[in-house]
């Protein structure tokens, strides 16, 4: 059994240790997307930090700015615009999580390993998961009575609804790749775009033609691609 303090909640899940690092708020940083594609957000830096986004002012129409991997990012996502009009704007809030503490004081509750290193400090705001989500992007592609893909496809919608909550949105996994038929000179690839208001999400995923290649080569749908995100209560932020 280990040693130290814990604390369990009804699910018997570890909320508190002396054993555990929790991953805390480092830093927030907060974004202007515009019209100009300088504006774009990397959804990974790769600097180790985990990156929590919140849409503060989500506009109206879904067509207006969304995730993408564009041609030569090598699978890299961004937050784009996209029909955004003149002047317009929208606020994005950027919440960088990382393993550790962020800050020491004397005040409030800490807790130390058996080795006296700090591992909880009550003047640090923890991660806290409300819902993890795995979608199977490629049932936006139409199938025929045979199981065959048919080359159309439809919007897929996820939402959800955290009553009172402020709400942000962790991606963990993005779709990647392109679609290709033979008898078609469209290059695809997946659409993703998001809104968040009051406690609500409603997200959106589909394919658009990023390309054109006049040649018979075709690349295949993956069945196996996913979209893999959390959503991050940021209420306390």
């Amino acid at each position: 059994m280990p040693s130290g303090l814990e604390f369990f909640n009804d699910d018997n899940s570890v909320i508190l240790s002396t054993e555990v690092t929790p991953v805390c708020l480092h830093e927030q940083i907060d974004h202007t997307l515009t019209t100009s594609l300088s504006s774009s957000i990397p959804l990974h830096e790769d600097d180790g930090y985990l990156s929590v986004f919140h849409i503060d002012n989500p506009p109206e129409n879904f067509y207006d700015y969304g995730f993408f991997s564009p041609a030569g990012t090598d699978g890299r996502y961004y937050i784009l615009p996209d029909n955004l009009g003149s002047g317009e704007t929208i606020a994005i809030n950027e919440y960088k999580f990382k393993l550790g503490l962020s800050k020491s004081a004397n005040q409030g509750l800490q807790l130390f390993n058996a080795n006296g290193d700090e591992t909880y400090n009550s003047n640090n705001l923890p991660i806290n998961i409300l819902e993890r989500y795995s979608i199977k992007v490629s049932d936006c592609w139409l199938k025929n009575s045979s199981g065959q893909f048919t080359g159309q496809y439809t919007n897929k919608f996820v939402s959800g609804a955290w009553s009172g909550k402020k709400i942000g949105i962790l991606f963990t996994n993005m779709p990647t790749g392109i679609i290709k038929f033979s008898n078609s000179a469209n290059v695809y690839a997946y659409d993703i775009r998001a809104s968040m208001k009051d406690g609500t999400l409603v997200l959106m995923y589909w394919v658009d033609v990023w390309l054109q290649s006049f040649s018979s080569v075709s690349i295949p749908i993956d069945e196996s691609v996913r979209l893999d995100f959390f959503i991050v209560d940021l209420t306390n932020y």
